[in-house]
């Protein structure tokens, strides 16, 4: 049997039976042996005596040899000495009364060069077929190789070419035996043929790009085939068609073009901090922010921006990229930083973990940080000069609101009692100077906020005290009755009680103006080691759903804070939220519209922050 398409003969494989070609051969031999008899009946006269005769079946011999096998062959040779020495060697002797030496001799020579020419010819025909099924298989696969592949003999005449190569020059007549110049286009060709003298005068291979004609780009590696004199005898080339890759880099150029321009034009960087390497990359625009030397490389610890920050700064950027190294939280915070050329300049810092597959290691951890840095320098002046004027302003109201405050508790000692008119003003003055001053207060703790130096004066207070007591002082200021539930059991806090106190009020305020009127404002307090909470819930129209994420931001104001006619700043809440945060603390909102809304404030108790310290 034969194997993966395998010429071999059937000498080469072990047999339990004479194949049928081997019988088909065997009989041919027979044949033409006793063809070769008679003639030599006809003609022995002709030849030599006895040699002549002889040879006359060394050309059968070879032929059952070569087209029959070795088998064949030594049968033939062994048929035709038997059929010589019956028919005409052994009756000539006996007629001439003559020994059958030198017959002998001959004979057995002939039987030698027999069997020596039968297998010298199955030897030469393996090798040959050898020969061409090894070459049929490197046609094969080359033939199957998307890349061009060519051999080329000194002078340059293609020995051997595959299929990729017809089509990528465009042939359908035989290359083999042709040079380039017969080929190729004559561009292409004289630059093969330039880069063909190359390969022969320097002995080593040599890579060039090429478009064709039809738009095609090719990278072409010509190489030289070198014998065991290091004599050169061939040329091999290989052209891989890149057409596709070409197209991919300009696309890709094109958009790193477009990303370094966008960088550019919006002033934010990019950097990656690999872990394992322990080294950083930057884009371009990185450095033009920090104003440094682009061949000065940066490291895992942003040197030399290092030494840049601020050490506020410093210290809050290295604590955050050590907790996202630790527990990947992303974070978000503002660095100030002092140029080389002595800008002061402030960026947006903002990072996460790599989130690629190759960013964590075998047990899941961490070794890849991306992160942007954006130059919002414009952005904190901006925020400066905004609180300057707030500032100002603030400053600037109260000293004649003041003065109003004072002459209209002087006043009423000074008129009389039955003067309702003059009263009723003097209620106004107060009433428009108590909403001033709030105004006022509420600019002031915005601008504190902003700069963070809201200042917090704690004490430990018991939770339940401090909330009864606040609520009954604000009972006065507001129509609706204020239910005060407390569950849970007792805890501590450590707080601003002043500071809770307003939270409050402009929680209980809110619920008596846009809740429905004369309706109960509920107050629950919850206490438990974690933290206690203060929910505060009044009936009415409720809060749409997506103003809800937008309740707290500054100068922020409902729908139904705006239809229902009560002035305001749209402070309360932001400031609020701002002081619950700067104790440790958040501050959220639940609504069911149309039915009612809830504002929750949560603080952590004395036994929690013991737990966490």
């Amino acid at each position: 049997m034969q194997s993966n398409g395998s010429n071999g003969s059937a000498e080469e494989q072990p047999l339990t039976r004479v194949p049928r070609r081997s019988r088909q051969s065997l009989l041919a031999a027979i044949g033409l042996t006793i063809v070769a008899t008679l003639a030599v009946f006809a003609i022995e006269r002709v030849f030599w005596y006895p040699v002549g005769r002889w040879s006359l079946f060394y050309p059968v011999v070879l032929a059952c040899a070569w087209f029959g096998g070795r088998a064949s062959g030594i049968v033939a040779t062994l048929l035709s000495s038997v059929l010589m020495w019956w028919f005409l060697v052994a009756p000539e002797n006996e007629r001439l009364r003559d020994g059958a030496g030198d017959d002998l001799v001959v004979a057995l020579v002939f039987v030698a060069t027999g069997i020596l020419i039968s297998i010298a010819s199955h030897a030469y025909r393996r090798t040959a077929a050898g020969l061409a099924r090894h070459y049929h298989h490197l046609q094969t696969i080359l033939d199957f190789s998307p890349d061009a592949i060519v051999l080329k003999d000194r002078n340059s005449r293609y020995l051997l070419v595959n299929d990729a190569f017809e089509r990528i020059a465009g042939t359908t007549s035989t290359v083999v035996g042709r040079t380039p110049a017969d080929v190729l286009p004559r561009a292409v060709a004289d630059k093969v043929r330039a880069n063909e003298t190359t390969v022969r005068e320097t002995r080593a291979p040599v890579q060039f790009e090429m478009e064709l004609a039809d738009g095609h780009d090719v990278l072409i590696t010509e190489f030289p085939l070198l014998d065991e004199a290091n004599d050169l005898f061939a040329i091999g080339a290989i052209a891989t068609d890149i057409t596709r890759r070409k197209a991919e880099e300009r696309t890709l150029r094109e958009t790193m073009e477009d990303l370094r321009t966008a960088q550019h034009v919006s002033h934010v960087g990019s950097w990656h901090w690999d872990f394992r390497t322990n080294a950083a990359k930057w884009s371009d625009e990185l450095y033009v922010i920090f104003g440094i030397d682009r061949n000065q490389p940066p490291t895992p610890e942003f040197h030399p921006v290092e030494r840049l920050l601020t050490p506020e700064s410093l210290t809050r950027l290295r604590g955050a990229m050590e907790k996202l190294r630790v527990d990947g939280e992303p974070f978000e915070l503002d660095i100030e930083f002092t140029r080389p050329d002595g800008a002061t300049r402030w960026c947006a810092a903002r990072a996460e973990a790599a989130r690629d597959e190759a960013a964590r290691d075998e047990g899941g951890q961490i070794i890849g940080i991306n992160g942007t840095i954006a130059d919002i320098t414009h952005i904190k002046e901006l925020e400066r000069l905004r609180k300057e004027w707030t500032s100002i302003v603030a400053h600037d109201l109260r000293q004649p609101l003041d003065a109003i405050t004072m002459a209209t508790g002087i006043l009423p000692s000074l008129q009389e009692s039955d003067r309702e008119e003059q009263r009723v003003m003097l209620q106004r003055i107060q009433s428009s100077t108590q909403n001033l001053t709030r105004m006022i207060d509420d600019l002031m703790d915005m601008s504190l906020l902003e700069a963070n130096r809201l200042k917090l004066e704690r004490s430990w207070v018991d939770p339940e005290t401090a909330t009864r007591e606040a609520i009954e002082r604000l009972r006065q200021g507001v129509d609706n009755p204020i239910r005060v539930e407390v569950g849970g059991s007792p805890a501590t806090w450590c707080v601003d009680a002043m500071r809770i106190e307003q939270v409050l009020a402009n929680l209980i305020s809110n619920a008596a103006k846009y809740g429905e009127p004369g309706a109960p404002i509920d107050v629950r307090l919850d206490r438990n080691p974690d933290g206690v909470e203060i929910a505060v819930t009044n009936s009415g129209q409720g809060i749409d759903p997506e103003e809800l994420p937008h309740l707290f931001d500054r100068f922020a104001r409902s729908k139904t804070s705006r239809s229902s006619g009560v002035s305001g700043l749209g402070l309360g809440l932001y400031i609020s939220k701002g002081i619950v945060e700067a104790h440790g603390g958040r501050l959220w909102a639940e609504s069911v519209p149309g039915k009612s809304t809830t504002f929750h404030v949560s603080l952590p108790a004395a036994e929690a922050r013991l737990r966490a310290a």
